[in-house]
């Protein structure tokens, strides 16, 4: 669910930053998603009585130094994802982008299996299957792996298994790492057109929203990522650009390819399965649950 709701929440970001772009720019949205997620996490873990464990985190650092400059790695990492995000469309490397995006998630179900001795369900195998299939084809359609590819492909996975490895792998982390982002934020956002952009209070608020956007997505997304096995959670973040299409068809106005349509169907087909698969699963439990716990009623 956790998983699921991140893919949701990114999706509604998407759609979300297409109405900044009437005031903002690619850049200043981003500099300001980048500024504003930090005190929004910061709110959220706050309010949620987590705040002791930012304190302990970083406590543990002057322990554990080597700590840090692997946070700083992540934090560059992150940081280059968020950049390409933001910078492809407009560079004329949309393509590029999604195709990274399609190539991701196959890249940390290897990582995984291999890496981490994961196994994965019957379902799970048929959906990776289904997605190699889609990215596969893709990949020829496209004329091969641009640089754009290779940096979303591998970095973000490089990212989860840097924050696993170093046991960095939670909400605390992550608001350790916005937190080395601000200086960047702020150095985007101080100049005098992004700051002109926001002086009526409905762009206000609309930044605000951003930022309370942005560090919901990521939090949940964090959280996916600590109680999912890696293979699954790789699997699960195809929902994430099946819901990017459906925005940006519904209420972007974009269209699909022709022959970008197999690509798709194959994903899709995938994410059906999974879906397929946990609700059996769901319904077994329920069926071993009656079955030993009869209703006395």
């Amino acid at each position: 669910m956790a998983s699921i709701g991140a893919s949701v929440l990114f999706g509604v970001l998407a759609f979300y930053s297409d109405l900044l772009a009437s005031f903002l720019g690619g850049w200043e949205i981003f500099g300001w998603r980048l500024l504003l997620t930090f005190p929004a996490l910061t709110a959220a873990m706050v309010l949620s009585g987590r705040w002791p464990r930012i304190v302990r985190f970083v406590t543990t650092l002057t322990h554990s130094w080597w700590r840090i400059p692997v946070l700083v790695i992540n934090a560059a990492l992150l940081t280059a994802q968020m950049v390409l995000f933001t910078w492809a469309p407009g560079a004329g490397r949309t393509a590029e982008l999604s195709l990274g995006y399609f190539l991701m998630p196959l890249v940390m179900i290897v990582i995984g299996r291999v890496g981490f001795r994961e196994s994965i369900t019957r379902g799970q195998g048929v959906a990776t299957g289904l997605a190699a299939l889609g990215v596969g084809y893709e990949i020829v359609r496209s004329g091969g792996l641009g640089w754009v590819t290779l940096v979303v492909a591998i970095g973000y996975p490089a990212y989860f298994v840097l924050r696993r490895l170093a046991s960095m792998a939670s909400s605390s982390a992550l608001w350790a790492e916005m937190g080395l982002m601000v200086p960047l934020s702020i150095i985007i956002v101080g100049n005098p057109g992004s700051l002109s952009a926001v002086a009526s209070w409905q762009a206000v608020a609309f930044i605000g929203g951003l930022g309370v956007l942005s560090a919901g997505a990521m939090a949940i997304y964090t959280g996916a990522q600590i109680w999912l096995p890696f293979a699954l959670f790789g699997l699960l973040s195809y929902l994430e650009p099946v819901l990017l299409v459906i925005v940006a068809f519904t209420l972007l106005g974009e269209s699909i390819e022709p022959a970008e349509l197999p690509t798709y169907g194959l994903i899709w087909l995938a994410v059906a399965v999974l879906a397929i698969e946990a609700s059996m699963r769901i319904v077994r439990r329920r069926r071993r649950h009656q079955l030993w716990w009869p209703d006395e009623s």
